[in-house]
């Protein structure tokens, strides 16, 4: 069991799925990078459930949605979570109902749903693929993310392994930056701003 650690639904518990395939971000991970993203729209000095609003979130490899549900606790809206198990998909949107908090819960592979339909563009993108997911992979799957689905000024997150090889970003994101929290890395991009 995990739980929402702020915000709107601050405490309130989420169910997780029963199998070992999935790893939801810890507690400390998730309380750090709420906060990086605040600080990084501006918002760091609001109060949890206004910390990320006005900005829209997707979540992908989102598992049981915590991530997702998280964001909209702080205020972040519309937000979009992506998982391919649809059992674990089904856990997501049933703690999407029981937290009463809108989230969107599509049950597709990532880099599948990422390549059809019409892209929306959102202010953060935020990546967990599992640990085995390949950096050849992942490389293609952040093309698709920066070329039709990060805004102009969006920022993406990546969760990895801290043994793993730090990810191949396109050239596009130019503004990096990395935070290790023991066994997690999480990597941060965006593109040069212009002004």
């Amino acid at each position: 069991m995990t739980r929402i650690i702020a915000g709107s639904a601050k405490g309130h518990r989420l169910r997780t799925p029963a199998t070992s395939d999935t790893r939801p971000t810890t507690d400390r991970v998730r309380e750090a990078v709420f906060s990086a993203i605040a600080d990084w729209a501006g918002t760091g000095g609001a109060g949890a459930e206004q910390m990320l609003a006005g900005l829209s979130f997707l979540d992908l490899f989102a598992g049981s949605a915590g991530v997702a549900l998280e964001a909209v606790s702080r205020g972040a809206g519309p937000v979009t979570a992506v998982e391919s198990v649809p059992a674990v998909a089904a856990i997501a949107k049933d703690n999407a109902r029981t937290t009463r908090l809108a989230v969107t819960v599509v049950a597709a592979e990532a880099s599948k749903w990422l390549a059809g339909g019409a892209a929306t563009r959102f202010d953060v993108v935020w990546a967990d693929p599992p640990y085995a997911y390949d950096n050849d992979r992942l490389a293609a799957l952040v093309e698709l993310i920066e070329q039709r689905w990060l805004a102009e000024n969006g920022l993406l997150v990546l969760e990895r392994s801290s043994r793993d090889q730090p990810p191949v970003l396109p050239e596009a994101l130019s503004v990096r930056w990395h935070r290790r929290y023991g066994e997690t890395t999480v990597y941060f991009a965006m593109k040069e701003d212009p002004c």
